[in-house]
């Protein structure tokens, strides 16, 4: 029968398959805020001198689910952009489910919009080392009316 040495060479290890597809990717790095309009500035200051650190979740990559999923973190607190599939970039802003841990938590969905406007490489695969995005949030941490722009930079952990 075929199936025996199949087996056994799977028994040997012989047979391998590609543990990098296999398993959830993520990009992780920082995040700079690098524009940001009044509105930002009358409730959270200068946004462009924060700290960010990042982690990007692209749907569909490797064994990641449908969702892409953009979590922003500061020493206390993080944000995250969700979107339920689909890509972000492009040039049109997509709805996403945006929740908070802070103080306290929160959610706002559907009141952030996120677009991703430029992608490095354009082609992302599960064994990508690194990639780099600029884009724009639209009601940024959860905040009416406080839009960015921004530059990310993430490494595949």
């Amino acid at each position: 029968m075929i199936l025996r040495p199949i087996i056994l060479l799977a028994a040997l290890g012989v047979v391998t398959v590609d543990a990098q597809s296999a398993s959830q990717i993520r990009f992780k790095g920082d995040f700079n805020v690098t524009a940001q309009n009044q509105t930002c500035t009358d409730i959270s200051g200068d946004l462009t001198s924060v700290d960010y650190t990042m982690t990007i979740m692209i749907g569909n990559l490797g064994a990641n689910d449908a969702r892409t999923s953009l979590s922003v973190f500061i020493p206390y607190g993080a944000a995250n952009y969700t979107l339920a599939s689909g890509t972000l970039v492009g040039t049109t802003f997509k709805s996403v489910t945006y929740s908070n841990v802070y103080r306290y938590a929160g959610t706002s969905p559907g009141a952030s919009k996120v677009r991703i406007t430029s992608m490095k490489p354009a082609v992302v695969l599960p064994d990508t080392p690194d990639i780099r995005f600029k884009g724009n949030i639209k009601n940024f941490d959860g905040d009416a009316g406080c839009d960015v722009s921004f530059s990310a930079t993430g490494f595949n952990e």
